[in-house]
């Protein structure tokens, strides 16, 4: 028999172990109630805010940069413990745009808000880090975070993260063969400006108590390592035979044999592979500063040997082959219709993108170029970064007015360091080898810096020395642009066409564009409201697509007149009515408004019947659709002459 319960009876609750949440009373939610904010000015204008304390608060830290009306917001969620197998993420930091316009520049609020929120969270954070653009505009003048239209007309755009006294962590350059004395220039107006947001962060960070992550002491194991590995890590460093491959083993087996010694055994692998990997570092540091000679055998100052090759496919619109050392990238040059340039999307072009780019850099780093087994995937974030680093190297040099949509390749075959710049001047050859009319050629070197000291000038010489050995090598092989483009190459023509024939070809979903694409391979693309372009293989294909597009327009829009002539039109349907004009089978609506002078519901009214002629006057063609307008609202009861064709030209 079914229980049943009174409304009167008390339901009985087990005692079960009640837990309280500690967040809104632990230092996570420590900002509740404290807003702060500081502002920074920049000579009187753009103005950068930073404010916490009020937004997000349930986050370890938030914070909101803002300038003018952009807000970025960064945050901060420190994972105190880890779950499950402990793969758990100890930091996260988030950025999240809150509003912006056209003058936005995401990339410097969101730096500055996520490295304050690191900086005023409990998160071990060496900072404060700051970021800073610099532009110079064409009368060489310097910008300090500029506008969006300042900065499509910059000729030098400089980001450089630092952190305080002045202690450079990034530099990201865009230019437009700018010297290196301007570059000085912007760095060092970075350097007097950046300051002033290190002592805002500063401010903000007041009272914040870090936690210290936990530390061991290696001394032990640091000591047995140096006794029982240095000299044959040494001995390796400085063997010149070896390669990136053998190098890389000999290095990895010494470590096999210390992990597995008797001085050893009661130290677990995770405690001593750091302290082996820095000793390692130390001593190849030691030996080059010691000795000037790096572990390949060549001086500081000595280049890694270079062969090139160009055109070796001869199918292919441009390639080449670039090597240094053990770094090999190919580069393939491919031409298409000016429609596969890509457009982005109304918001990247709100936020500053160009509305076309028709030049497109691809970087490839697929895993055999190091000898790994890989997946096949999209590119991943370091392919992105390597292609637009390498892209910014060579875009400023194509010409605008190119009238093919280029996509360069550059596939990394084999990598021992500096594959972008191997791909810098590789696609700049590529580009020669296909007849690309560069403003010149761009070569790329990577340096190191290893000292004590930090010597700024000495570097740029050494990059300006790289730069001009390499161009020297490449200039060997090939110096100038291709005088003409290969064979291989498809033709392009421009077109002009009147707007109602644009409408004859593509309406109806494009149907008769289609149909000469299909039958002759032709590419057919609008550039503009007057123009379209051809793209075909050869000049055969070329011609017989044209010659189908004039058939097309021939029969579906060859009609002109001299405008206001007298036209006799046949009547071919007795609602509206349908008219053909001499010369054409085409049917033209005229409305019953365009039939007479007053007022008619059917043409039947006026005595016309299907097969009649009448007379209409010409006014030409609609400058929007094409369409022609006819009328013979002035011409009712009165008797006027035949047709007056325009002559042809």
């Amino acid at each position: 028999m079914r229980q049943q319960f009174c409304s009167h009876q008390k339901m009985r609750i087990p005692h079960l172990p009640l837990r309280i949440s500690k967040r809104f009373h632990s230092r996570e939610y420590r900002l509740a109630g404290r807003e702060q904010s500081v502002s920074v000015d920049f000579d009187g204008k753009n103005a950068l805010e930073l404010k916490s304390g009020h937004i997000a608060r349930f986050a370890s830290s938030a914070v909101v940069a803002s300038s003018g009306d952009n807000a970025v917001m960064a945050t901060v969620v420190q994972k105190k413990e880890k779950q499950g197998d402990g793969n758990g993420v100890p930091l996260q930091v988030i950025c999240k745009p809150l509003a912006l316009d056209e003058n936005a520049d995401q990339i410097m609020l969101g730096i500055n808000a996520a490295s304050t929120a690191l900086h005023i969270s409990s998160a071990p954070f060496s900072g404060p880090l700051a970021a800073l653009r610099v532009t110079m505009s064409p009368r060489g003048t310097f910008q300090i975070n500029p506008t969006q239209e300042e900065l499509r007309e910059a000729s030098l755009d400089v980001i450089i993260a630092m952190k305080k006294n002045q202690k450079t962590i990034m530099i990201e350059l865009d230019g437009k063969e700018v010297s290196v004395e301007h570059l000085e220039q912007a760095c060092h107006v970075a350097f007097e400006n950046v300051e002033k947001l290190h002592v805002a962060m500063e401010k903000m960070a007041v009272g914040v108590e870090k936690d210290v992550l936990p530390t061991k002491n290696l001394g032990k194991i640091e000591n047995i390592l140096r006794e029982l590995v240095t000299e044959r890590v040494y001995y390796v460093m400085t063997d010149s035979t070896h390669d990136k491959i053998s190098r890389d083993q000999e290095i990895q087996k010494i470590y096999r044999d210390v992990v597995e010694s008797k001085e050893l055994q009661s130290h677990s692998p995770q405690d001593i592979y750091p302290c082996y990997s820095a000793l390692v570092k130390q001593i190849l540091r030691e030996t080059v500063l010691n000795t000037g000679i790096r572990c390949d055998g060549r001086k500081i100052t000595d280049f890694r040997p270079i062969t090139i090759q160009v055109d070796m496919y001869k199918k292919l619109h441009g390639c080449s082959m670039f090597q240094r050392g053990q770094t090999q990238v190919m580069s393939t040059v491919t031409f298409d219709s000016p429609a596969a340039a890509f457009h982005p999307d109304s918001v990247a072009q709100l936020l500053g993108s160009q509305r076309k780019k028709s030049f497109m850099l691809h970087y490839e780093f697929p895993s055999f170029a190091i000898n790994e087994v890989g997946i096949s995937r999209s590119s991943n974030r370091r392919e992105i970064g390597h292609g637009a680093l390498a892209e910014k190297a060579l875009k400023n040099l194509f010409p605008k007015d190119f009238p093919y949509a280029t996509r360069l390749a550059c596939q990394v075959l084999e990598s021992n360091g500096s594959s972008s710049m191997a791909s810098v001047c590789g696609g700049s050859l590529a580009l020669f080898d296909a007849g690309v009319p560069m403003k010149s050629a761009a070569a790329g070197v990577a340096i190191g810096l290893i000292t004590d000291q930090n010597e700024p000038d000495s570097k740029y010489k050494a990059a300006r020395s790289g730069i001009d050995h390499v161009l020297s090598k490449m200039n060997i092989m090939r110096d100038r642009p291709r005088e003409e483009f290969k064979t291989t190459v498809p033709i392009i023509q421009s077109i002009r066409i009147e707007p109602h024939k644009r409408v004859t070809l593509f309406r109806n979903n494009g149907y008769n564009c289609k149909l000469i694409e299909a039958e002759t391979g032709v590419k057919i693309s609008a550039e503009d409201e007057n123009n379209i372009s051809l793209l075909a293989q050869n000049k055969q294909k070329l011609q017989k697509a044209m010659d189908m597009m004039g058939e097309v327009l021939e029969t579906h829009g060859n009609l002109d007149f001299a405008f206001g002539s007298i036209v006799q039109a046949e009547i071919i349907v007795d609602r509206g009515v349908f008219v053909t004009l001499p010369g054409s089978s085409q049917r033209i609506f005229m409305n019953n408004n365009h039939l007479s002078l007053n007022p008619i519901r059917h043409p039947e009214v006026l005595g016309l019947k299907i097969g009649d002629k009448m007379s209409t006057t010409w006014f030409g063609r609609d400058e929007h659709t094409g369409n022609i307008r006819l009328s013979r609202r002035t011409l009712t009861g009165a008797a006027h002459p035949a047709t007056a064709q325009k002559p042809k030209k």
